[in-house]
Order: C-alpha cells, then sequence, then structure tokens
C-alpha cells in the first residue's frame, strides 16, 4: 500500500445525553457508543444510560458538550 496524500483525524466529539427514564444528564464519546440491534439486524446506534442502563439512540443532533 502507498500512501499518496496523509489525511487528518477529526478531534473525538463529546456529547450530552439526558435519559428520558431516570432523568440522568450524562456526557458520551464515540467510544460509548454501541449498535442496538433488533431481531438480529443492527438498527441504530446507541448509548446506555450509566445510572439506570436504559438504551437510548444517538444522534448527530445531540448536544456537544461545553468541554469538547
Amino acid at each position: 500500500m502507498k500512501i499518496l496524500k496523509i489525511g487528518k483525524l477529526k478531534p473525538e466529539f463529546v456529547r450530552v445525553k439526558k435519559c428520558k427514564n431516570c432523568k440522568t444528564i450524562f456526557e458520551y464519546e464515540k467510544k460509548d457508543i454501541i449498535p442496538l440491534i433488533i431481531d438480529g439486524t443492527e438498527i441504530f446506534d446507541g448509548v446506555q444510560c450509566p445510572i439506570c442502563e436504559e438504551y437510548f439512540t444517538v444522534s448527530r443532533f445531540d448536544k456537544k458538550s461545553r468541554r469538547a
């Protein structure tokens, strides 16, 4: 393999999510996103609430963290 042009990696994003079940507000990063699978088919990307362990879908429109 030959590199023709070296690219740049995008910085890691940090987003904020509010749990609809227990109202915990938490931050998540790209490494925290997991595939949500229904009937053996990957449907959505999601995160798990660290308190009540409820799963939620993530969106690129989720609020960005102020520390990002």
